[in-house]
């Protein structure tokens, strides 16, 4: 390998370390500000306006999700004539 060949595979990978290292440090700061946010959301317990009604907001992870999935599986029952009776209330 000749002298030019080495200074440029020195270049390449100085410079690969460097976008490697911004790369890092990107979503470092990335992941912080969603974690600021998330923190911030839970502080200030934000709500939702739908339409006349507020709705406190609240992030939901993916334990809570689960067991609000499984509760409806095993009471499906319970809502679908809701819904049906919602709908038809809708419609007229």
């Amino acid at each position: 390998m000749g002298k030019k060949a080495k200074e440029h595979r020195a270049k390449i990978e100085k410079r690969n370390k460097k976008v490697a290292n911004e790369k890092y440090a990107m979503q470092n700061a990335l992941n912080k500000m969603i974690k600021q946010m998330a923190e911030q959301q839970e502080v200030e317990k934000l709500n939702v306006t739908v339409g006349e009604q507020e709705v406190p907001f609240s992030v939901v992870d993916e334990t809570e999700l689960n067991s609000i999935v499984e509760f409806k599986e095993q009471n499906g029952q319970m809502f679908e004539p809701q819904v049906d009776d919602q709908i038809s209330e809708l419609e007229k």
